[in-house]
């Protein structure tokens, strides 16, 4: 059953609710990747072999594998894929837009600069699978990736009890630009990822939701290799009140709570009366949907019904949650979007459900889980480009600059600064 909950102290009630990292999930991890630094690709394997039970004996996928997992595709399906990706690919281009050319600016002939966006050389997209299939999650890490112009990127995926990826998987990374795929999943897939081995060399960045495990690596290697962000455990949020359907609210839940027992869904509402007949509706609805032993145990786990004294107290609340996708199914939602400013991705109305926009709204279903929306939005073609700036200097400002650099450089304590500057000048 689904918690209701009466909200007080909003700090601790966000603190209760965040989910944490044990410290024992942490050495576990680390050892993994450890090991794969040190042993490459025999560490990979054997991970693979204790963790999935699948004994991998060839980690990339092959081109006779790509041509029969396209093979074994409906035209229905490519079809579906082909939309999404466009979908995806018209929203990530038009991100392009707005960037500024490249481009000199110029101080009064003293100083020249320059700044451009430029593709990174390489990246890794992790999909989760294994027990289930995640095509669209290959298909939103690897379009933003392929509009930002990166020449390798790279695709993991843990295989499932056949020791291959599912044929969709397969099938969308390569309509969407993944140049290579490899058949490994877990902690070792990030290693892989981060340092390298014998058959997957290194890349820049490493991008992509997961599970517990896949998180704490990720965190774990960014000391040496870029991430996107954590992208964890799925997380929903809906604001309800009187003119909300309650029933949409609950199939809603339902939705993204299906997706493992860790996901975190939830409603905040200013009415007791509400709560209990939402809380009710789940109830009546769980039996009779499938994959009804992970959605009861995921909402009766981390589920529950936070019951506010009013609008503010609401949105100070999703703020500090700050959820992966929040759906305002209230009376003036888009006024109320504009307060909106912790979620990783705000939904506006019940015609906006989170299912569609894991799909074919156009937005990225990657977003950050934990937390990390009050400092972060989703995967982005901005995700893959670098800032570039280029300075040119003239002597004569240099000149014109002399004494406030002697200044600055005697107030931090580093004279040998302004001794570089100043024999240009003699």
């Amino acid at each position: 059953m689904i918690k209701i909950l009466q909200v007080r102290n909003i700090d601790s009630f966000v603190e209760s609710r965040r989910q944490k990292t044990s410290e024992k999930d942490k050495k576990t991890v680390q050892s993994i990747l450890n090991d794969v630094r040190k042993n490459g690709d025999s560490a990979v394997k054997k991970y693979e072999l204790k963790f999935n039970r699948r004994n991998t004996s060839q980690l990339r996928v092959s081109a006779k594998e790509i041509k029969e997992a396209r093979s074994k595709i409906s035209n229905q399906e490519r079809e579906a894929i082909q939309e999404m990706r466009n979908t995806l690919s018209w929203q990530e281009s038009e991100y392009l837009k707005i960037l500024p050319s490249y481009k000199y600016n110029e101080r009064d002939d003293y100083i020249r600069t320059a700044k451009s966006f430029t593709p990174i050389p390489s990246v890794g997209c992790y999909v989760p699978g294994g027990q289930a299939r995640y095509p669209s999650s290959a298909i939103m890490s690897v379009v933003p990736a392929k509009v930002a112009g990166v020449k390798r990127i790279v695709v993991v995926s843990p295989p499932g009890r056949d020791g291959k990826i599912d044929p969709l998987t397969i099938a969308a990374a390569k309509m969407c630009g993944a140049t290579e795929i490899y058949k490994v999943g877990g902690a070792q897939a990030i290693g892989a990822l981060a340092y390298g081995t014998k058959s997957i060399p290194k890349v820049d960045k490493i991008v992509g939701p997961g599970g517990k495990f896949v998180s704490i690596a990720k965190s774990l290697v960014s000391d040496q290799t870029a991430i996107d962000m954590v992208a964890g455990p799925t997380e929903l949020g809906i604001m309800a009140d009187a003119s909300s359907d309650l029933e949409l609210v609950a199939l809603d839940l339902i939705s993204q709570a299906e997706h493992s027992k860790d996901t975190m869904c939830f409603v905040i509402t200013q009415s007791k009366t509400i709560a209990k007949q939402i809380q009710k509706s789940i109830e009546k609805l769980i039996p009779g949907v499938e994959r009804s032993s992970i959605i009861k145990e995921s909402i009766s786990k981390n589920g529950f019904i936070a019951v506010c004294k009013n609008q503010n107290q609401m949105v100070e609340l999703a703020n500090k949650i700050a959820p992966e996708h929040l759906e305002l199914m209230v009376k003036s939602a888009k006024s109320l979007s504009k307060k909106i400013t912790g979620a990783g991705l705000v939904l506006i109305g019940k015609n906006t459900p989170s299912a569609a926009s894991d799909y074919l709204l156009g937005t990225n279903h990657i977003l950050p889980t934990n937390g990390f929306g009050r400092t972060r939005g989703g995967l982005s073609v901005l995700d893959f480009l670098k800032l570039q700036t280029v300075v040119e200097s003239s002597l004569d400002y240099l000149n014109y600059s002399e004494y406030d650099l002697e200044t600055l450089t005697d107030a931090e304590g580093l004279p040998n600064h302004y001794k570089a500057v100043e024999r240009r000048l003699d």
